[in-house]
């Protein structure tokens, strides 16, 4: 593994217990509150504690889901809406000068200054299908999001 140190930047860190987009809701999204955390545990081989995916076996190549901060940027620009807000993409984590697309297929950490936490670049987030355009938006921006599983 080729090894180099890139500062990059924590903007938002999401944790939400449930799943306010799962199937297509006749009554539109569910109430689960998320919630922008100073920090969070996470659990290797698991994901991150209290949140929707931690643990579950359908998500086990994305417990833990990165979003470009730029990318952010650029559909909030693209659609003229400066109200929206990086909770809108459904993410957990959002990064400021991280290259998400060459962390696919490979492990990387991160140190925020409290340990190192280890994480594999599993395969590209999907966008949800009921959030809003900006989600749809996203399936076009390959450098979008980058879902990871925690490692030991």
């Amino acid at each position: 593994m080729n090894k180099y140190t890139q500062v990059v930047t924590i903007r938002h860190l999401f944790v939400s217990p449930g799943h306010n987009y799962f199937g297509r809701p006749k009554d539109g999204p569910g109430s689960h509150p998320t919630r922008d955390v100073a920090q969070a545990e996470l659990v290797a081989d698991h994901g991150i504690l209290g949140d929707r995916y931690y643990g579950v076996a359908a998500h086990y190549d994305a417990q833990i889901t990165f979003l470009a901060w730029e990318v952010f940027i650029e559909l909030q620009t693209a659609f003229d809406r400066p109200d929206w807000t990086p909770l809108l993409m459904r993410r957990n984590v959002v990064v400021e000068g991280m290259p998400l697309n060459s962390l696919l297929g490979q492990e990387f950490e991160l140190d925020c200054g409290e340990g190192r936490v280890l994480l594999a670049g599993m395969r590209e987030c999907s966008p949800c299908v009921d959030g809003c355009d900006a989600c749809a938006r996203r399936a076009e921006m390959a450098a979008a999001a980058v879902g990871c599983a925690p490692g030991s």
